[in-house]
Formats: structure tokens, C-alpha cells, sequence
């Protein structure tokens, strides 16, 4: 990786060696302003040019120092943006749930995600911080925060069609669910698991 840094930046300062190109460190960017051309008042002093390029990156990777820079400026001059949000991002779970569901990091199940009239069948991962996999990537490009996502974890199954098929069985319900699902998942944690017990008991004699 720092080798092919050093390469591109390598490339970078060869093109730059044209005649009046200049690079400016540490140089903090105070307004900037279009007349017949731009003009950058920075920290170090006033710049002029016929034309302007903003290369600061995306709001997705602000540890590498990113920042909405580019979004103010554009605003700046009346251009109208897409309002950003996160988009192949995985889903993060409160603390809570987490407590609960943490012994099934690293369960992989096929399932249907849904939102808002978009449907992905794909695989869903829990992870040590919520969800991911690719349909939850998927997925969160169409999601906006406070909206619901369905995820059917029996997309080829009807679920009351086979409770009420295996409703005069002795099965378990993990044991059951276990046909379907890994073992790990139709078990859930013992305080919460996937389906009750108690429902499901009161299901079979009604």
C-alpha cells in the first residue's frame, strides 16, 4: 500500500513540475470567490485562476480527512447537489440488542431485505456490531435513518404454512426451525430467541 502511495504521488509530482504549477502545504482555504475569474483567499496569501477544481474527497472516509468542503462550495454557487447519506454501509444495532444477539456474530443466513418497493436476495451477515452482507449493503443505499427494512429469513417459505403443517408434530421448535435456518439462528439467545416458546406452544393448540 505505501508503495503504490508513494507512486502515485510520485506521478503526481512529476506532472506538476510543469511550468506554473505549484503545490501548497498546510494552506487552509479562507473564501472563495467568482467574478470574471475565481479567487481563493487562503492563509497564505491570494490566488487567482480561470478555473477551479475541488478534489476533497467523500464524506464516507473522514478518517483520511475528508470533509463537506466541497458540498459547502457548491452551495456556494447555487449548483444543485444530491444530499448525501451513507450508501454499502452495514447496519449498526444498540447496545441492547446487541447484548442480546452477540453470540450470533459470524451467522451467515440467505435472505429477502426490503424497503421502500426495493428488494434484494442476498446473503445477511451478523457481525460483533449489527448487520452486514450483501443485502444489507445493498439495501442501505435506499434507506433513509428512522425507516423500517424488512428481512425475511424464510424468503422460499411460508412461515404459518409450515407451522400449521408441522402443528401435530412432537418437534422442537429450534429443532424445526433448525431445517431451515443454521442451528445457531433458529436457537437465538436464550432470552431472546428468534420465535418463543411460549407463542409457539400456544400456536399448536389453537
Amino acid at each position: 500500500m505505501t508503495a503504490a502511495l508513494n507512486k502515485s504521488s510520485s506521478c503526481c509530482c512529476g506532472n506538476a513540475r510543469t511550468p506554473g504549477w505549484r503545490f501548497l502545504c498546510r494552506c487552509q482555504v479562507l473564501q472563495v470567490e467568482k467574478h470574471d475569474t475565481f479567487r481563493i483567499e487562503t492563509n497564505q496569501g491570494s490566488i487567482v485562476s480561470d478555473s477551479l477544481v475541488i478534489a476533497s474527497g467523500g464524506l464516507s472516509i473522514e478518517p483520511l480527512g475528508a470533509t463537506d468542503f466541497g458540498y459547502r462550495i457548491a452551495r456556494q454557487f447555487g449548483l444543485q447537489i444530491e444530499e448525501p447519506r451513507p450508501g454499502l454501509v452495514p447496519f449498526t444495532l444498540t447496545s441492547q440488542m446487541l447484548k442480546r444477539w452477540a453470540k450470533l456474530a459470524g451467522v451467515s443466513v440467505d435472505a429477502l431485505v426490503g424497503h421502500d418497493g426495493q428488494q434484494f436476495r442476498e446473503n445477511i451477515l451478523i457481525t460483533h456490531r449489527g448487520l452486514s452482507g450483501p443485502g444489507i449493503l445493498q439495501i442501505s443505499s435506499y434507506w433513509k435513518p428512522g425507516a423500517s427494512v424488512s428481512i425475511n429469513l424464510l424468503p422460499d417459505e411460508d412461515m404459518l404454512e409450515m407451522l400449521t403443517r408441522n402443528k401435530s408434530s412432537d418437534t422442537e421448535l429450534v429443532n424445526l426451525l433448525s431445517r431451515y435456518l443454521p442451528r445457531r439462528l433458529g436457537r437465538g439467545h436464550r432470552r431472546q430467541p428468534l420465535v418463543s416458546r411460549d407463542r409457539y406452544r400456544h400456536w399448536l393448540r389453537s
